[in-house]
């Protein structure tokens, strides 16, 4: 019995090519060959405090900053790093000691960034800042590439007061991911 013409010339090629479609879309997207999608990450780690000056110690002058006699001032190393595979443009971060234990005298006096890489890191600009915390964004923070590391910057803040710091993404569907492992964190950041 001979097959239909319309069968033979048009929906046969028809469902072949359907066929072939769907086979080279599960073949590249879940199959064997199938690549995962770019991520974007932010990670982040918060070293130990790193004391500068204690209450204790006895000195021959006073230390002003900033117009403020210091008694003790520590160092609070933050270490961020880019460990996705996108870019991060505009990153927001919320930097804050915020704590309802808090010394009504504790203050940031100040924070400073080293950059890697030092030279052409981007923009730095403090959008906001009181006296426990600063909100801070980074124009752009590059993925690793197979020749260097991921962008990353170690924000260093010297406090009065030794109290826990907490680190918040405010850029949408980018939590920052704290990481406990020395070994993961890019920046060195005990010296």
């Amino acid at each position: 019995m001979p097959m239909n013409p319309w069968i033979e010339k048009l929906i046969i090629p028809l469902l072949i090519s359907v066929g072939v479609v769907v086979f080279t879309a599960w073949f590249y997207h879940l199959g064997p060959f199938a690549q995962s999608p770019e991520k974007t990450e932010l990670s982040y780690m918060i070293e130990p405090p790193l004391r500068i000056l204690g209450e204790n110690d006895r000195l021959e002058a006073n230390i002003t900053i900033n117009n403020r006699i210091v008694r003790s001032l520590y160092a609070q190393p933050v270490c961020v790093w880019n460990s996705g595979q996108k870019s991060i443009d505009n990153l927001d971060l919320s930097y804050s000691f915020a704590n309802d234990k808090l010394d009504k005298d504790f203050n940031i006096i100040d924070m400073i960034h080293n950059t890697s890489p030092s030279i052409g890191f981007g923009h730095i600009t403090i959008t906001d800042k009181t006296s426990i915390s600063r909100e801070v964004n980074y124009s752009l923070l590059n993925p690793k590439s197979n020749s260097n590391d991921a962008d990353h910057f170690e924000a260093l803040f010297l406090i009065n007061r030794l109290y826990p710091i907490e680190v918040k993404s405010r850029t949408s569907n980018l939590p920052a991911n704290p990481v406990d492992n020395t070994a993961a964190c890019p920046c060195n950041l005990q010296s």
